[in-house]
């Protein structure tokens, strides 16, 4: 399944009566921001829509997207739109270039019109700044591009209000004012990523960064810049404000909305949640109480920051499945987005092909629909199911008949079972790790992450029965492994950004880092990278029963083959258009017909995935099945 009609970015026209939003499929949509409709549709691009920036004074709207072009249109009263301009920006080379640098693949949102002028800031198709200005007839002309950002992609850009000075935002951390491609200053905001600036007033600014905390800044200014203390569980993408409430907000990948005191940057607190994962948002000046929010699952929110409450959504996108469980006899589970879970039931085997026949079905369950589940596993003894939410809570159970066994009042972020007991191990986004009874619900063991002003997240964990040992990863810092029985600590080694951890055997463990897999040796004291340069955070790995392939799917939605020993990369494939989350061998072991190198990826096109290993080559098979009428 494509999922092609998920929105990735938007942005409003001054009078704030449209609201332009774009796709995965390159699509820009035209949303009558009262009626919360779309009233029309243009094809763009042939990518992914990164970013939409709308002329504060002149009926022009720009948009960027991953096919590495810049399109230029105008805009009428009505909302319609009329193309002016298309480039490809992918070869254009940075002046201060000594050779030749190929392209990347970015997920940057570098888009940004001047205040008065046809002019506009962008990124080259190798992450350099590039300023073009062009006239009424679409021809564009160069004015700069130069690489400020060193071997860093651009995340953002604009122009400085009410000058001809421009900001860069980069993945090394820093914020650069240039003129020209000049540098003028550069800071550095906690060794993340700055995501966004929001101007205040005059030069000054507000920086939203993965570090979870919000500065403000006067770029033409010497004065230090003001940090406020983390208030975020996750990365933070975006902060806007708005001048006529004189209120900002923040959102976060922690699926929250924050008010930001724009003098302290301190957060006030929660104003809304749709639930998931929140990225561009906007208040409008003509009603300031209006906000809207673009989340992660695709999905365009409506809301009253005063109330809570959703006022609108704009969603088109099925639900995302997270994670999946084989059952015995061959057929799945799946887990994700809402109340449903999913069941691939196994119909047959095709002989010729060696490949399983499934239906897909729905299970409706209890559980809250409105937000989704992170992690499931399956009991090999009891054969019960237990789901870990978003929303803290964990549910037990089976063919769809679930109670909530315990509510942990912050989002689960992973889970294990013991498999030959009756414990479950799970962490939390405040920085808990916990060992509950599977029949009471009662926590018995309790470990706390340290940090301020709250503790580091805990986003992956790891059980290893043979030891009773139990690893623990913090979000960017460390890995930690736990004695199962009082959760002292035993060991730590140094990780980042880790998303899954796997024990290959009693003594080895396997656990993403960042863009790399690193494999650590208890006792060892210090990691060994396997496998590297994915480019972007690993998502989930799996090997085969030999023990000669490695599998992992990373946040650039590709799917990697490599070698379990040595690491070596055999072959990268793109999996889909929309982000995976999980990988899993297809179990062959019952029925010799079966290939046993059969694989599924699964994620937010809210579909399994079928591949199959072959001459050392990923082959595409298609989807695993379509629902039942």
């Amino acid at each position: 399944m494509i999922n092609a009609r998920r929105y990735e970015c938007f942005w409003t026209d001054p009078r704030e009566r449209w609201l332009f939003a774009g796709n995965t499929s390159g699509q820009i949509s035209v949303i009558d921001i009262d009626t919360f409709s779309i009233v029309r549709e243009v094809q763009a691009h042939s990518g992914v829509l990164r970013a939409i920036a709308v002329h504060p004074s002149l009926p022009y709207l720009a948009a960027f997207a991953t096919d590495r072009c810049l399109s230029l249109w105008t805009y009428g009263e009505d909302g319609s739109l009329a193309p002016l301009a298309y480039a490809s920006v992918r070869d254009i080379p940075c002046a201060n270039d000594e050779g030749c640098v190929p392209p990347i693949l970015s997920h940057s949102v570098a888009l940004g019109f001047h205040d008065t002028e046809r002019r506009l800031v962008t990124r080259n198709g190798n992450g350099g700044v590039l300023e073009l200005e062009f006239d009424d007839s679409g021809a564009l002309r160069l004015l700069s591009c130069m690489r400020l950002h060193g071997d860093w992609d651009v995340q953002m850009t604009r122009y400085v209000s009410g000058t001809d000075l421009v900001l860069s935002g980069g993945r090394d951390a820093t914020l650069v004012l240039s003129d020209r491609g000049r540098e003028l200053r550069r800071w550095t905001f906690w060794d993340t990523v700055a995501h966004w600036a929001d101007p205040i007033e005059g030069t000054t600014y507000l920086i939203a960064s993965d570090a979870g905390r919000v500065a403000r800044v006067d770029v033409c200014s010497d004065a230090e810049p003001i940090s406020g203390d983390r208030f975020a569980h996750d990365e933070m993408e975006y902060v806007t404000y708005n001048k006529v409430s004189r209120r900002a907000f923040a959102t976060s990948f922690d699926r929250n909305v924050y008010e930001i005191d724009p003098e302290t940057c301190e957060a006030k607190g929660v104003v809304y949640s749709p639930g998931y994962k929140c990225i561009w948002a906007k208040t409008l000046e003509r009603s300031p109480s209006t906000l809207i929010v673009h989340s992660r699952n695709g999905g365009l929110y409506k809301a009253n920051v005063d109330t809570g409450c959703t006022l609108a959504v704009i969603k088109e996108t099925p639900a995302a499945l997270w994670s999946m469980v084989s059952l015995p006899g061959g057929d799945i589970v799946a887990a994700g987005e809402g109340s449903d879970l999913a069941r691939f039931r196994l119909t047959g085997i095709d002989p010729i092909a060696r490949t399983p026949r499934y239906e897909r079905e729905r299970i409706e369950t209890e559980l809250p629909a409105d937000t989704y589940t992170k992690r499931m596993v399956r009991h090999p003894a009891s054969g019960e199911l237990i789901l870990a939410r978003t929303d803290g809570e964990i549910w037990i159970g089976r063919d769809g008949a679930f109670r909530r066994l315990i509510a942990l009042g912050s989002a689960v972020r992973d889970i294990a079972v013991d498999p030959a007991g009756r414990d479950l191990f799970a962490v939390t986004e405040d920085g808990r790790a916990l060992k509950i009874d599977l029949d009471s619900g009662t926590v018995q063991l309790t470990y706390q992450t340290g940090g301020e002003p709250f503790p580091r997240p805990l986003w992956a964990l790891a059980y290893n029965h043979t030891h009773n040992l139990l690893a623990v990863a913090e979000f960017s810092t460390k890995v930690h492994i736990l004695s199962a029985a009082d959760f002292s600590l035993v060991e730590t080694c140094e990780s980042q950004r880790v998303k899954r951890i796997r024990w290959v055997d009693s003594q080895t463990l396997l656990f993403g880092s960042s863009d790399e897999i690193w494999r650590y040796t208890l006792g060892s004291g210090t990691p060994v990278p396997l496998v590297t340069g994915m480019q972007n955070t690993v998502e989930d790995f799996i090997w085969d029963a030999r023990r000669q392939y490695l599998l992992l799917i990373c946040y650039q939605c590709t799917i990697a083959l490599c070698d379990f020993n040595t690491g070596a990369r055999l072959d990268v494939v793109r999996d889909q258009i929309d982000y995976s989350k999980g990988i899993a061998w297809l179990d062959a072991t019952g029925d010799a017909h079966l290939y046993p190198w059969d694989f599924i990826t699964w994620g937010r096109s809210g579909a399994a995935h079928h591949f199959r290993i072959h001459d050392e080559r990923i082959l595409a098979l298609g989807p695993l099945a379509v629902p039942c009428a």
